[in-house]
C-alpha cells in the first residue's frame, strides 16, 4: 500500500502539483513486534512471486494486523500511539494559546493608547454609562466613535506557531525533497524487501 500511495503523490507532485510537499512513512506491524507478541502467522500464497524473497529477508511468514487486533487490541493501540508518536506536537496548542493571548494583550495596549489619544472619546463612553435618558444615543456614539479607534491594518500581525516534530522520529520511506531516481529506488527497494531501507 505504501508503495502504491507514494508512487500517486509524486505522480501528483510532477503532473499537477509542482510545489506539493509530501513524506510518506511506512507504518506497519514490524518483524520484531509480530516475535515480541508472539503472533500467528499464516503461510504466503503459492501465487506470491516474491514469497521466496520475504521469507530470506524477514524469516517469517506473513502475519496480518487483524491477528493482534484480535488478540492483543490494547498492544496494537500502544504500538499505533508509538508510531504517530514522532509526529505529534503535544506542546503546539499551549503554544497557540500563548500567542493568541499575546496578541490580544498587544491589539489592547492599542486600542488603549488609541482610546487615551482621540479626544471626546472619553466623553462620550461616560455620558453613555451616567446618563440612562440618553443611553441609547451615547452608546450608538460610542460604537461609531470606537470603530474610528484604529483600523484592522493597525493591529499586530499574528504569527501562527507551527508543528515542531521531533526530530529523532524514523526517516520517511520518500518524501516530495527527494529527487526522483532516489525516490524509485527507495519504492523498488522496498517492494523487493531489502532490508537496508
Amino acid at each position: 500500500m505504501a508503495i502504491s500511495i507514494a508512487h500517486k503523490l509524486r505522480a501528483l507532485k510532477e503532473g499537477f502539483y509542482p510545489t506539493l510537499r509530501f513524506r510518506l512513512y511506512a507504518p506497519a506491524l514490524t518483524v520484531e513486534q509480530v516475535r515480541e507478541h508472539d503472533l500467528p502467522s499464516t503461510p504466503l500464497k503459492e501465487t506470491e512471486r516474491r514469497a521466496s524473497r520475504w521469507q530470506e529477508a524477514y524469516g517469517i511468514e506473513q502475519t496480518e494486523i487483524d491477528a493482534l487486533a484480535s488478540l492483543d487490541p490494547e498492544t496494537l493501540e500502544e504500538i499505533a500511539r508509538q508510531a504517530i508518536e514522532p509526529y505529534f506536537d503535544d506542546t503546539l496548542e499551549d503554544r497557540v494559546s500563548e500567542a493568541e493571548a499575546e496578541w490580544q494583550r498587544k491589539a489592547q495596549r492599542k486600542v488603549n493608547a488609541a482610546a487615551k489619544a482621540e479626544r471626546g472619546y472619553a466623553k462620550l463612553r461616560e455620558n453613555a454609562i451616567t446618563s440612562l435618558t440618553k443611553a441609547k444615543e451615547s452608546l450608538e456614539a460610542l460604537d461609531a466613535a470606537s470603530k474610528q479607534l484604529v483600523s484592522p491594518r493597525d493591529l499586530p500581525d499574528f504569527d501562527l506557531p507551527e508543528a515542531e516534530p521531533k526530530e529523532d522520529g524514523p526517516k520517511p520511506l520518500v518524501s516530495s525533497d527527494m529527487f526522483l531516481l532516489e525516490h524509485i529506488r527507495r519504492l523498488r527497494a522496498r517492494k523487493s524487501y531489502d532490508s537496508e531501507d
